[in-house]
């Protein structure tokens, strides 16, 4: 996501949405989580995330970068352990 323009994502992010409350048979404000495609985001990523009123978003790395002071920097970057790791270490 985070080397498409901003209005690609937000045609992804808003269409992604709607489809999301069309099938759980909400109105698309309840559906305020997400998760970022393979850890992949940016600063429009972000804002884009707001204005959709997305109240948490969960990325794939729990790691400090070198571009981070901290590995949950806003509630729209929480870290999280990818599903593929914890099948490893139950297997």
């Amino acid at each position: 996501m985070e080397k498409i323009s901003l209005k690609t994502q937000q045609n992804e992010f808003t269409l992604n949405q709607k489809k999301i409350s069309e099938i759980l048979g909400v109105h698309k404000s309840t559906i305020n989580s997400m998760s970022h495609p393979y850890g992949a985001y940016n600063k429009d990523t972000l804002k884009i995330l707001k204005k959709l009123n997305i109240k948490i978003g969960f990325k794939e790395h729990n790691y400090i970068d070198g571009s981070m002071k901290k590995i949950n920097n806003s509630d729209l970057e929480i870290a999280r352990e990818n599903h593929a790791n914890i099948m490893n270490k139950i297997s």
